[in-house]
C-alpha cells in the first residue's frame, strides 16, 4: 500500500459519503511511555508456606524450573523471546534470602533465575522492578497474639527497624545485583506490595503509627542506598500502591499520609497503582466483583493519578493491572483468562496509555491458576512452553508491540457522539512511535457486533518498511490480515472485529 505523505499530527473531518467515522492522531503527551508493556513475575511460587501467612494464598506449587534444568529453562527463554516485555515486575520472596542472624543468602534458585533475567533485559531493552511483596519474617514485628504460621486471613508485620532492614538486608541485596552482578537492567526497588491494606504492613498496637513507620522506610531505603553508590540515576524507589476496588492507591494513600502531616514525596521516585476493577464503559456492575466503567477509572481517576505524580516530579505505572470483571476466586475463576477479560486489560491498558501512565505489568506471567483465578499467560510441562490461549495472544501483541520510550499520540474520535457512526464510541486506540522510529497503532473494539469502518490516516512508515496488521480476537490469534490500500487522501478504512485487538504497525518482529 501507498503509505501517507502527510505528518503525523495533521487531523481530519468525519468522512460521511464512505459512510465511516474517522480517527485522527492527535499531538503527542509530554511523558513517554517509558517502561512499555510487560508482567509481573511472581516468584514466591514454589518457595512454600503462604504468602502473608494467608490459607488462601499457598506458594508451595513451583511453576517456573531452575535454570540449571538447561531443558526446561530453554522453554522460558522461548517464552521471553516470544512476548519480548519492556518491563518485569520480579516478586522476589523475602524469606529465602535472610538466615537466622539476618544476613543475605545468596545461592537460591530465586536469585539464579533473576540473574538470568537481568541478563536477558540488559540485551533486550528490558526494565526490572525488584519486589519483595512482603516484610522478610526476621525483620518483623511480632505478629498479634494468636496469629501462628497459616491463617484464614492475611497478616505481614511492618520492619520492627527499619534501619535495620534496609541496611542490613535490601542495600546489600541491591548491591549484589547492581554492583557485583552488574544487572544493570535492574532500576527500581518497592519493598512492600499494597501497604496498609488487608492486612499487609501491620504495626503493633502499641505503636509506632503505621503511616509514619511506612515512610520512615522509604527514608531509610533512599538513605541506604544512596550511603553504597546506588543513587536515583540508578536505582529508583516505587511505591507500592494500596489496592482499591473504585479508586486510585497511591493518590489515597498520599491523602492519608499527608493528612497526618507527612510526605513520601521526597524519598521516591514513581508511585505505582493497581487495577482490578476495569469494565468497558457499556456493561452494568457484576455479582461478585466490584467494578467501576474505564470511563471513571481512567479518563477521571487515572489522569488525576498521573497529574499528581507529574506535579511531583514523579513517574506513574501501573504496576498491576486485571480485571475481576468475568471472574476470579470469588464466582468464575477461569474467567480471568477469558477473551472478554484480556481485551478489557488491553482497553484499560491502551487508555491507560493515552492518560499519561509510563509503563504497565500485566498479571500474572507465570501462576499455577489455582490461586485469585485463572491468571496465567504461559508456563512450562514437560519441559516444553505453553500458552494460554488468549492471554497469550492479546498480551503478547502490547508486550511486543508497545515498546518502551515510545511517544504516545492518543486517538480520538472527531465527533464522538455523531448518530451516524454509534459503534465508533467502541473503539479505543493509540499511536506509539518507538524510539527506532517505528510506528504501532493500538486499536481495541469492544463492540460485540461488527464496528463500523473508520478511517485514519497512517504516518509515514520509516525508510524501507511497509505496514503490518495483526488481529486477536474470538476466532483469530495473532491473525496476520491485508492492510486496506489507500484512498488519494493517504486514508485507510479499517472494520475491526467484534471484541478484538488489532495492531498495525510498521515493526517487522
Amino acid at each position: 500500500m501507498r503509505p501517507s505523505n502527510r505528518t503525523i499530527e495533521e487531523t481530519g473531518t468525519l468522512q460521511t459519503a464512505g459512510k465511516a467515522g474517522r480517527l485522527i492522531i492527535k499531538e503527542p503527551l509530554p511523558h513517554p511511555l517509558t517502561w512499555g508493556v510487560g508482567f509481573n513475575w511472581f516468584d514466591h511460587l514454589g518457595s512454600g508456606g503462604c504468602f502473608a501467612r494467608s490459607l488462601s494464598y499457598p506458594l508451595h506449587e513451583e511453576v517456573i524450573p531452575d535454570p540449571l534444568d538447561k531443558q526446561a529453562w530453554a522453554a522460558v527463554e522461548e517464552v521471553f523471546e516470544n512476548l519480548r516485555p519492556g518491563l518485569i515486575r520480579f516478586g522476589l520472596p523475602p524469606d529465602p534470602h535472610v538466615d537466622a542472624q539476618g544476613r543475605l543468602i545468596t545461592d537460591t534458585v530465586h536469585l539464579r533465575r533473576l540473574r538470568w533475567l537481568g541478563d536477558w533485559a540488559m540485551r533486550n531493552g528490558c526494565t526490572i522492578i525488584v519486589d519483595p511483596f512482603t516484610t522478610p519474617r526476621y525483620y518483623e514485628f511480632p505478629p498479634p497474639p494468636g496469629v501462628g504460621e497459616t491463617i484464614p486471613d492475611f497478616c505481614n508485620m511492618a520492619a520492627a527497624d527499619n534501619h535495620a532492614y534496609a541496611r542490613r538486608f535490601a542495600a546489600p541485596l541491591m548491591k549484589l545485583l547492581l554492583d557485583d552482578w552488574g544487572l544493570k537492567s535492574i532500576r527500581w526497588f518497592c519493598p512492600i506490595n499494597e501497604p496498609l491494606s488487608y492486612g499487609v504492613y501491620q504495626t503493633p498496637a502499641d505503636g509506632p503509627e503505621p503511616y509514619a513507620h511506612y515512610v520512615g522506610l522509604y527514608r531509610e531505603l533512599r538513605q541506604g542506598f544512596d550511603a553504597i553508590g546506588l543513587g536515583r540515576d540508578r536505582l529508583g524507589l516505587l511505591a507500592g500502591a494500596e489496592l482499591h476496588s473504585t479508586g486510585l492507591g497511591m493518590k489515597s494513600l498520599n491523602m492519608q499520609l499527608l493528612g497526618r502531616g507527612l510526605d513520601i514525596t521526597p524519598w521516591i521516585d514513581s508511585i505505582g497503582c493497581h487495577y482490578y476493577n476495569l469494565r468497558f464503559d457499556h456493561m452494568s456492575a457484576q455479582e461478585g466483583a466490584s467494578t467501576t466503567a474505564m470511563r471513571d477509572v481512567i479518563e477521571v481517576q487515572t489522569a488525576q493519578f498521573v497529574e499528581y505524580g507529574h506535579l511531583r516530579g514523579l513517574g506513574s505505572i501501573a504496576s498491576e493491572i486485571g480485571t475481576f470483571y468475568y471472574g476470579w476466586r470469588t464466582n468464575d475463576p477461569a474467567g480471568a483468562a477469558s477473551c472478554d477479560a484480556c481485551l478489557t486489560v488491553a482497553e484499560g491498558v491502551i487508555r491507560g496509555m493515552n492518560a499519561g501512565l509510563e509503563g504497565f505489568a500485566l498479571w500474572c506471567l507465570f501462576n499455577p491458576n489455582n490461586i485469585d483465578g485463572w491468571w496465567r499467560v504461559a508456563g512450562v510441562e514437560n519441559g516444553r512452553m505453553v500458552r494460554t490461549m488468549h492471554p497469550w495472544h492479546i498480551y503478547g501483541l502490547l508486550s511486543r508491540h508497545a515498546r518502551p520510550g515510545s511517544r504516545v499520540r492518543p486517538l480520538d474520535r472527531v465527533r464522538p457522539d455523531d448518530v451516524l457512526f454509534p459503534g465508533i464510541s467502541h473503539i479505543h486506540g493509540t499511536c506509539l512511535t518507538a524510539p527506532d522510529g517505528h510506528h504501532t497503532i493500538l486499536l481495541a473494539n469492544d463492540h460485540h457486533v461488527l464496528a463500523p469502518p473508520i478511517t485514519l490516516s497512517l504516518p509515514m512508515a520509516p525508510d524501507g518498511a511497509t505496514w503490518r496488521r495483526i488481529v486477536t480476537d474470538r476466532v483469530r490469534l495473532m491473525s496476520n490480515e491485508p492492510v486496506p490500500e489507500a484512498n488519494a487522501e493517504g486514508d485507510v478504512m479499517i472494520r475491526p472485529s467484534p471484541m478484538s485487538l488489532t495492531v498495525l504497525t510498521t515493526r517487522t518482529n
